[in-house]
């Protein structure tokens, strides 16, 4: 959902709320993709995420190189979809 026209966000404010584990997680995501940068594989504003072939949420490693791939945004933000269009979801896969 976008947010409202002229909405700023309180990095402070979020940054002073969020829980341990979520720091965790977003070390590991900046972790992986500062690994990737330093091989080469992506660049800054380049248009390409470092993707996490097991979720981060799923109990999957962030810091090891076998579960990391690059992926277009699109791609690595995107709902995987049936032949129909509609939507995959979890279960189904």
């Amino acid at each position: 959902m976008p947010s409202p026209k002229g909405y700023i966000r309180n990095y402070k404010q979020e940054a002073a709320t969020e829980s341990e584990a979520r720091k965790k997680a977003r070390a590991d995501r900046n972790a992986s993709r500062r690994k990737l940068i330093k091989e080469g594989l992506v660049h800054r504003n380049d248009g390409r995420q470092v993707d996490h072939i097991q979720p981060l949420s799923k109990g999957g490693s962030g810091r090891s190189r076998s579960n990391l791939r690059v992926r277009s945004q699109k791609a690595n933000s995107s709902f995987q979809r049936n032949s129909k269009g509609k939507m995959k979801y979890e279960d189904q896969r």
